[in-house]
């Protein structure tokens, strides 16, 4: 893969670089003690998406070049909201996927915007633009049959139905599953690129620590 088709990390430095950095090493350990010991999947699923989101603000701008911005900050915010809510009301919304309650459809509205501005930030806008398409197709189906399209047609699924399929269950349409699914892949291969090449680090602890430890620690020299 080229330089061109990555998207521009965003170099840290100080405080949010040190964040970016330990949460990156507790993601790593934090996957290494799912594979020893026994978390609740949708647990660790929802908790595993969280950090990554969290990193992905820190370090992929919304425009290429941009430094760490409100928004960058307000996107984290609504990471935290969005994806710590299922975990403090745990018990009761594993229960609750057919009947949504309010906290959960606007928990579940956000996390659909989260993951696509994520997924724009990290892989461009073709993804997410698949994905809304699928959305309103999911949302709009019944409305085809009457532009007659009726072979494409469905019922329709309101928004309640879709936000307990995609933020509130375990199914393969989930978006915790799918997305831990895919985060777990790109963070291992990028694990293994930044070790294999550690002077094109991406999204690994080894890469964010040589973009801040390094020159934290050398001020003064050019990093090679």
């Amino acid at each position: 893969m080229n330089e061109e088709s990555e998207a521009p990390v965003r170099k840290l430095t100080g405080i949010p670089g040190m964040a970016a950095w330990t949460l990156a090493v507790a993601l790593s350990v934090y996957a290494l003690i799912w594979v020893v010991t026994i978390v609740q999947p949708q647990v660790y699923r929802v908790s595993f998406l969280l950090i990554a989101l969290v990193l992905t603000f820190l370090l992929y701008p919304a425009r290429r070049g941009q430094k760490l911005q409100f928004v960058d900050w307000l996107m984290i915010g609504l990471t935290l909201f969005a994806f710590a809510w299922p975990l403090a009301d745990f018990r009761n919304f594993i229960y609750r996927a057919a009947e949504p309650g309010y906290m959960d459809l606007i928990g579940g509205a956000l996390a659909v915007l989260i993951v696509l501005e994520a997924t724009r930030r990290t892989v461009g806008w073709i993804l997410p633009i698949s994905a809304i398409i699928f959305i309103l197709y999911g949302y709009y189906g019944a409305f085809l049959d009457r532009i007659g399209l009726s072979i494409f047609a469905h019922r329709g699924y309101p928004l309640d139905r879709l936000v307990g399929s995609l933020y509130m269950t375990l199914e393969e349409s989930s978006a915790f599953r799918s997305m831990w699914r895919q985060a777990t892949l790109c963070c291992s291969a990028s694990t293994a690129r930044s070790c294999s090449f550690p002077e094109q680090g991406r999204f690994s602890s080894i890469g964010l620590w040589r973009q801040w430890a390094v020159p934290a620690a050398a001020p003064g020299r050019a990093e090679p």
